[in-house]
């Protein structure tokens, strides 16, 4: 029994020695594989390579041309894509836009072809100050210069209208419009500035009647006509002319000033001097009430003009009076005044409305309303 127990303790530690054994075998063969000298690329992710420069992993060229399209270049620093000229970059479309008012200079690599003579149709060109761009791709953004006319065009825009008249004035990714005469600026349909006509058609139409004197342009839908000024006309029947002559009004009307006045003719007007001496010039003299004689009915009266009104006032040598049918105006009897009234030892005589004297040592009478002197 002894002996059976050392057996078997024998045979256990036996076990044990070789699995001690097997494990230090895989202990060793695992520094081996750790401290092997693995590849590069291995250790970087997937889509980055080993740079030997920086001793770091960056994307590789097959990742940059997924990420950044042909239009753009990885920037390591910023880890952006950055456009090869100075456009935006939109991830999602992955190509570069320019703001409005530019756009992108087409580039062009120069003709290339390879070892059997065959042109290359892609890959990369350098272009400018050592830039790198892909074949048949966009450069640089450039100013659109929206002025530009293709005047070989069967019909050509020009974006401010009449280029007879109106300029086009190219700006930093715009433009701006100097409208001529005839003409004003104005936003058009797109949004962007313009110049339109005006509603006249003479203001768009330079020296329009300036060449007849005593003319002015008178608009017709899409044409105009010139017709003479106030004050002149061509004349008629054997007297019509190519020029604008001076109407005499006075001649043409006697009444043309009103009642009362008289009228002197000008160059191209006329002048009515009123019944009161005042003066209006291309016009009548203003009617008033007493221009229809409404003091007729008061004998030894005369009317006298108060705005739109009028007032009757008795004649020189009357006087007003109340009467068995109202107002009147009644004769002054200067000789009943004064016993002198005429002068000392001169006799006076009362007459309608005046008076008659005969001075001392006359034979005589002065005139009507005459005193004898002293």
């Amino acid at each position: 029994m002894v002996s059976e127990m050392k057996s078997f303790k024998s045979d256990v530690m036996s076990s044990m020695a070789k699995v001690l054994t097997f494990a230090a075998a895989l202990l060793a063969t695992a520094c081996l594989e750790i401290n092997a000298v693995p590849d590069k690329d291995e250790i970087c992710a997937e889509g980055y390579q080993f740079d030997e420069e920086s001793e770091k992993c960056v994307l590789s060229s097959e990742s940059i041309a997924k990420k950044c399209g042909e239009q753009a270049s990885y920037n390591s620093e910023t880890q952006s894509c950055e456009c090869h000229g100075s456009g935006v970059f939109d991830e999602k479309t992955l190509t570069c836009t320019c703001n409005a008012g530019f756009n992108y200079e087409i580039v062009r690599c120069p003709r290339s072809f390879d070892a059997n003579g065959d042109e290359i149709e892609s890959g990369i060109c350098a272009y400018g100050l050592g830039t790198v761009f892909t074949y048949q791709t966009h450069g640089d953004c450039e100013d659109i210069d929206e002025c530009h006319v293709e005047e070989v065009s069967i019909q050509p825009t020009y974006l401010c209208g009449d280029p007879a008249r109106n300029s086009c004035i190219n700006t930093k990714g715009s433009y701006r419009c100097e409208c001529g005469a005839g003409y004003e600026p104005a936003t058009g349909d797109d949004g962007k500035p313009t110049c339109v006509a005006t509603s006249n058609i003479c203001d768009n139409t330079p020296g329009a009647c300036t060449d007849q004197p005593h003319t002015h342009c008178v608009p017709n839908d899409d044409s105009y006509s010139c017709e003479c000024d106030s004050g002149y006309d061509w004349g008629t029947g054997m007297f019509a002319s190519q020029t604008c002559n001076d109407i005499d009004e006075c001649s043409r009307n006697a009444e043309i000033c009103g009642t009362n006045a008289t009228c002197k003719n000008t160059e191209g007007s006329y002048i009515c001097t009123c019944q009161d001496g005042s003066t209006v010039e291309g016009a009548a003299c203003p009617e008033n009430a007493c221009n229809s004689d409404p003091c007729s009915t008061l004998p030894n009266s005369h009317c006298v003009p108060i705005g739109d009104t009028y007032r009757c006032d008795c004649n020189s040598g009357y006087e007003p009076a109340s009467g068995l049918f109202g107002a009147q105006c009644n004769d002054i009897d200067e000789c009943s005044q004064s016993a002198d009234f005429c002068g000392s030892e001169s006799s006076c005589e009362n007459t309608a409305g005046s008076f008659i004297c005969t001075c001392q040592n006359e034979h005589e009478p002065l005139p009507e309303g005459e005193r004898c002197p002293d």
